[in-house]
C-alpha cells in the first residue's frame, strides 16, 4: 500500500501547474490523492472539509491551487477502496448546480449498493421526460460514487456515459456486487422505480 508522500513530488507540480492566473481571486482547495492501479484518485475539499469534488485516474484538477490535507488523503484512499472492493463511505459534500441537476442528484442517491436503474427511472423519479438532460446532469456531478452516477444506465440495461469511462464504471458496479451478462446488466439488478 503506497503511503501520500509517495506521491508529494506530483502535488508539487500540480500546485505550481494550476495556480490561478495574476488578477484573479485565488480559490485554494485542500488535496488528498490515492494509488490505484499505476494511477492516482484525487479529492478535493473546501476549507469546510466538505468534498468539492472527486477526480477518478486520468482526471486532474483546474483552476485552483491546491494545499495537501491528511484528512482529503485518507478520504481518497477510501475512493479507491469504493472502486476496487465496493466499500462505500459518507463524507459531507458541497455539490453545485442548477434546481434541475440538484433534482437529478437526489434522486440518484436513492439507488442503492448493488442496484442500478435507468436515466428513464431517473426522470420519472423528478417527474420529467428528458432522459437525456438526466445524462447531462449526472455528466456534470462533481462527486461521483456520492452521488452514485454510475449506478445509472442506458434503457437497454447497457453501460453508457461515465466521465472516466465506460471500463471503470463497470469496475465499480461490480466491486458493488452487480452482476453482468456479457455488455449488460443483468435484469435481477435493475430497479424500475427508485
Amino acid at each position: 500500500k503506497s503511503s501520500p508522500a509517495d506521491f508529494f513530488d506530483i502535488t508539487e507540480w500540480m500546485v505550481d501547474a494550476l495556480t490561478l492566473k495574476e488578477g484573479k481571486e485565488k480559490k485554494f482547495m485542500k488535496l488528498g490523492q490515492a494509488q490505484m492501479d499505476e494511477n492516482i484518485c484525487f479529492v478535493l475539499m473546501n476549507e469546510n472539509g466538505k468534498i468539492s469534488k472527486v477526480l477518478f485516474p486520468g482526471q486532474v484538477p483546474e483552476d485552483i491551487t491546491l494545499k495537501r490535507d491528511k484528512k482529503a488523503d485518507e478520504i481518497a484512499e477510501k475512493v479507491v477502496q469504493w472502486i476496487t472492493h465496493g466499500e462505500t463511505f459518507f463524507h459531507s459534500f458541497r455539490v453545485t448546480g442548477t434546481s434541475f441537476q440538484q433534482r437529478v442528484y437526489t434522486a440518484t442517491q436513492k439507488i442503492p449498493k448493488g442496484k442500478v436503474t435507468t436515466y428513464k427511472v431517473v426522470a420519472e423519479k423528478i417527474g420529467t421526460k428528458a432522459y437525456r438532460a438526466v445524462g447531462q446532469a449526472l455528466g456534470a456531478n462533481p462527486v461521483p460514487l456520492l452521488v452514485p452516477c454510475h449506478r445509472v444506465v442506458g434503457s437497454d440495461r447497457r453501460l453508457t456515459g461515465f466521465g472516466a469511462g465506460i471500463e471503470l464504471k463497470r469496475k465499480i458496479l461490480e466491486a458493488e456486487g452487480v452482476g453482468f451478462e456479457g455488455e449488460k446488466v443483468k435484469k435481477e439488478y435493475i430497479l424500475q422505480e427508485i
